[in-house]
């Protein structure tokens, strides 16, 4: 028979929903609209069909909050409003509704809390496997976010569930791990309520020692927190303990102290039946059999009152065994049968055992013998539940464990692929990098090769052409002492002989003579002038524009078209960088080439100015030209805009169709000492 109140059972639930409505300071208008709704929903002036009508309607507005998290938050407030209104079934409904949804948003806290409600539901309607599931899911949830508050009033529910299937050693346990929490966090209230369920698991345990030591603790905590019906409560519980230990008188005393509270039987008329009904069930304990009747049928007459069904089902025990005591078995048998009947009629077997054993004690023959065998069909029913719910709790540890375990596994496996993802990801990438760069290098590598290839060629065609003009000055020099040392020498001996042969000094002979003389005079001036030219004339060093000039003429034998160079004289070439001749030389190699291809010209002219210390350059045609914004950059064209680039110049083209085609760059003068 239950004798200690479950007092602390429903105390941990209605705690455990009463949550702080949680508004947003920022709340929208839809939520403003639920937060009045909600205020009217808690109006006590209003019916409780119009409350839960108010309820409904703020239900209908939550699809319009845009904010995931205060829609779940409102939801709380909504369904905790309705845990208040007693519509157990619309607060399981708005809880799953909350579940699912903070699922779907994946908000462990909302997920959390509603792992709890629904827990705390079940808890209320005796479902104790379906209770446990949630509360545990919600453990570790709560476990996860390093709450521990929320996870230790979870524990404390997990383990009155544990204590309520008999599963005494690890209600104890869970007991334990919950107030270690609370001791850290210092919730007294919270503290009292495990010590109060540890002082039940000793007494069941018939450690009743450390039962009425737990008691002491909870009272020690109640009385921090003030809370005088709590204390009632224990020293209550305490008298059952010390009945249990035989010690009737301490048990007596605490009841009589729990009944000398003014007012009890008015403020707490539950409680009040429950100390007078225990002061008269150990006075009859004790052998004390005078005024027991009274106050056991005072105990039931509350209790009949207050429709307190649990207690009902021990005032007809405790009357059948004061009736039994006294020898009067037909009122002991009738009591009895009520206690059995209403233990059947509200689902409470666990009371069921007592009044049958009385039954089978005070009945004889045929009944006896059928109340023996539900007696022991019914106990042994109850093992088997037992067994079964303590397994069952096992199961759903292990099943929610292992689930965690392969959820941890999948995230586990999900994080080495993602990292593994990063990694191949960043070694492609940096391959990649390293490729790029090994091109990067090798096209350097390249262009300073061709750059000094370039070079060697300019070199070697300025060589080409120094020995050329080597060639024609040895050539010049050999003539030069030709028309010197022979033809001039024999001029000059033939005016000498003239002049010796000249006795004859008629007048046409001296005439004749002299205008001879003269004449080979005339021819020696002319060869000396000659051959000075050819000897001291100005024969320069070759120069870029020989290349070029060279460049124009082969192209005009090959392709027939006259070719023009119109050079500005005052560039001094020598001052120019090699790199950035060979690059206008490869311009208008490629200008040409392009004429060559497309063109159909006549006539090809190359410009060359200087303004400003800039260089301007121009390869124009007389050719078919082409329209410029439908053309295509060819590759001769972006080869051009690779080198004008080098030279860090501009570059413009003109065209149209039937007008020819001018290419010109332009880019700034620079000597060798200012190149980097």
């Amino acid at each position: 028979m239950r004798r200690c109140l479950a007092f602390y059972l429903l105390v941990s639930i209605f705690i455990c929903c009463q949550e702080k409505d949680t508004f947003s300071s920022t709340a929208s208008a839809e939520v403003e609209a639920i937060k009045i709704l909600i205020d009217s929903a808690q109006n006590n002036s209003f019916s409780v069909e119009k409350r839960r009508s108010y309820l409904k309607e703020a239900s209908a507005f939550l699809p319009s909050v845009e904010n995931d998290s205060v829609a779940i938050n409102v939801h709380f407030d909504i369904a905790l409003t309705y845990y208040r209104l007693g519509d157990k079934d619309s607060f399981r409904d708005s809880s799953k509704e909350i579940l699912e949804k903070s699922r779907s948003v994946k908000d462990s806290i909302g997920i959390g809390r509603a792992l709890g409600f629904l827990g705390n539901y079940f808890l209320r309607k005796h479902k104790s496997d379906s209770a446990y599931q949630h509360l545990y899911e919600a453990s570790k949830i709560y476990k996860n976010l390093g709450d521990e508050y929320s996870l230790a009033k979870v524990l404390l529910d997990m383990a009155i569930i544990q204590k309520n299937g008999k599963d005494f050693i690890a209600s104890e346990a869970t007991t334990i791990e919950a107030l270690s929490y609370f001791e850290n966090l210092e919730k007294n209230d919270r503290i009292a309520a495990c010590y109060n369920n540890l002082a039940i698991i000793a007494n069941e345990l018939q450690r009743y020692d450390d039962a009425i030591e737990y008691y002491k603790r909870a009272i020690e905590y109640d009385t921090k927190n003030g809370n005088f019906n709590a204390i009632k409560i224990s020293l209550n519980n305490m008298g059952v303990v010390y009945e249990r230990q035989g010690d009737y008188n301490s048990a007596i005393e605490l009841y009589d102290r729990v009944l000398s509270e003014k007012d009890l039987a008015k403020d707490s008329p539950s409680l009040y039946a429950f100390a007078l009904d225990n002061l008269a069930h150990t006075k009859l304990e004790s052998g004390y059999e005078a005024d027991v009747l009274p106050d056991l049928l005072q105990a039931y007459r509350i209790r009949d009152s207050i429709g307190d069904s649990q207690g009902l089902i021990t005032s007809f025990y405790h009357l059948a065994k004061y009736h039994a005591a006294v020898g009067e078995n037909d009122k002991a048998i009738n009591y009895a049968v009520k206690a059995k009947d209403l233990s059947y009629k509200s689902k409470d077997f666990s009371d069921i055992l007592k009044p049958l054993l009385l039954l089978i004690e005070t009945e004889s023959g045929s009944r006896a013998t059928k109340y023996a065998k539900d007696y022991i069909r019914i106990n042994d029913s109850l093992q088997k539940q037992e067994r079964a719910l303590r397994n069952q709790f096992a199961r759903i540890r292990f099943e929610t464990d292992k689930i965690a375990s392969e959820n941890e596994l999948i995230s586990r496996q999900r994080l080495q692929l993602m990292i593994l993802l990063a990694v191949l990801f960043l070694t492609g990438f940096l391959l990649y990098i390293i490729k790029e760069q090994r091109a990067r290098n090798k096209k350097l590598v390249f262009e300073q090769e061709q750059q000094q290839a370039n070079e060697e060629i300019y070199n070697l065609m300025l060589a080409q052409h120094g020995k050329l003009e080597e060639g024609r000055l040895d050539e010049q020099r050999r003539i030069s002492r030709e028309l010197h040392d022979g033809v001039l020498s024999r001029l000059f001996g033939t005016r000498l002989n003239l002049d010796v042969l000249n006795p004859n000094n008629d007048e046409n002979a001296i005439n004749s003579r002299k205008k001879y003389i003269d004449e080979l005079k005339n021819i020696e001036e002319e060869i000396r002038h000659v051959s000075h030219n050819l000897s001291s004339g100005l024969v320069e060093q070759s120069s870029f524009l020989d290349i070029i000039k060279d460049l124009l003429k082969s192209q005009e034998q090959i392709n027939g078209y006259a070719t023009h160079l119109d050079s500005d004289t005052k560039i001094d070439w020598e001052e120019i960088p090699n790199k950035d001749k060979i690059h206008c030389y490869r311009i208008v190699q490629e200008a040409i080439q392009n004429i060559n291809k497309h063109s159909k010209a006549k006539n090809v002219t190359v410009k060359i100015r200087s303004i400003n210390n800039d260089l301007i350059l121009s390869v124009i045609d007389d050719g078919v030209g082409f329209n410029i914004a439908k053309k295509k950059d060819g590759i001769g064209l972006k080869n051009i805009q690779a080198r004008v680039e080098e030279l860090k110049g501009f570059l413009d083209v003109f065209s149209k169709k039937g007008e020819g085609t001018e290419i010109r760059i332009e880019f700034s003068l620079r000597t060798p000492q200012t190149i980097n």
